[in-house]
């Protein structure tokens, strides 16, 4: 009779504190790699393979911790609170800065559109999970001024009172 978890995966996956042997035993890994380096050192990439490679680093981490805490304290996770609605917010968010800036770029500038382009991902992203409903009013009232903000959001319409 586990419960299930309503807590997003990824953030209790980054809050788990264990060394890389402990999570490389617990994931069965028996080498780690290191694909920023790999990928920098490919001509059709050049930097831009740090940050894919990066990406992808971070994501293989996240994921072996995934399985270290599902492993350790035996949690089973609602993988589409956990996983599906962030990565569908996700996309879409990618989909709004890459546009924004592609819109922007030749009118402002490289570094305005790059901030304007960020700032409004950042924004929708978060309102994306709101909406969707990856984030619940409760988990809202959790944060530091976390009444405040609902107050805000239900004012805004963004979610809907919910009784406490």
């Amino acid at each position: 009779a586990r419960e299930r978890c309503t807590v997003p995966a990824m953030a209790l996956a980054w809050s788990v504190r264990s060394s890389n042997r402990e999570l490389l035993e617990a994931t069965r890994i028996t080498r780690p790699t290191t694909p920023g380096a790999a990928m920098t050192g490919m001509p059709s990439l050049n930097i831009e393979g740090a940050a894919i490679g990066s990406s992808l680093g971070f994501a293989a981490i996240g994921l072996f911790n995934l399985f270290a805490v599902r492993k350790l304290t035996g949690i089973r996770f609602d993988q589409k609170l956990s996983v599906w609605k962030p990565l569908a917010a996700g996309a879409m968010m990618f989909l709004l800065v890459v546009a924004l800036y592609n819109v922007t770029a030749g009118i402002l500038g490289n570094s305005i559109s790059t901030l304007l382009a960020v700032g409004a991902g950042a924004t929708v992203y978060g309102i994306l999970l709101i909406r969707i409903r990856a984030i619940s009013p409760h988990e809202i009232r959790l944060l530091p001024k976390g009444e405040k903000l609902e107050r805000l959001l239900i004012k805004l319409r963004l979610i809907r009172e919910d009784r406490k």
